[in-house]
């Protein structure tokens, strides 16, 4: 990990992304810089959920919504797909039964990216 202490964590990983790069659909990002937001993401949510009875964890999906997207599009970028295959996994998601493409989501995000330079750039360190 890239950070040594928690609340590191949450500004390199989380803060970092929602203030730095909240629209960035451009470049790459790493396996952990993805799972890292991701987990402090729900953090968020699910504590502004309790504190306000769901309202406030909604209002913070909805808020943080184009930094997921972006940082999805960065994430399939470093994989070496086109971003816009984030789209099609989100509307996959919302069908029965087709929603079973979020295993396969969740596998390909997990895959390491490319180790050299690919057509969205150099990798993230």
């Amino acid at each position: 990990m890239k950070h040594k202490t928690l609340k590191g964590s949450f500004y390199g990983y989380f803060w970092n992304v929602i203030t730095e790069q909240y629209s960035d659909f451009q470049g790459r990002c790493s396996r952990e810089d993805y799972w890292m937001f991701l987990v402090w993401f729900w953090i968020v949510v699910i504590i502004a959920s309790i504190v306000s009875f769901g309202i406030l964890g909604m209002v913070a999906v909805v808020a943080f919504f184009i930094p997921n997207l972006a940082i999805g599009f960065r994430r399939f970028h470093d994989l070496n797909w086109p971003g816009w295959w984030i789209i099609v996994f989100y509307i996959l998601a919302m069908i029965p039964l087709v929603n079973l493409s979020v295993f396969y989501w969740i596998y390909l995000f997990c895959q390491k990216g490319d180790e050299g330079t690919n057509d969205y750039g150099k990798p993230v360190s």
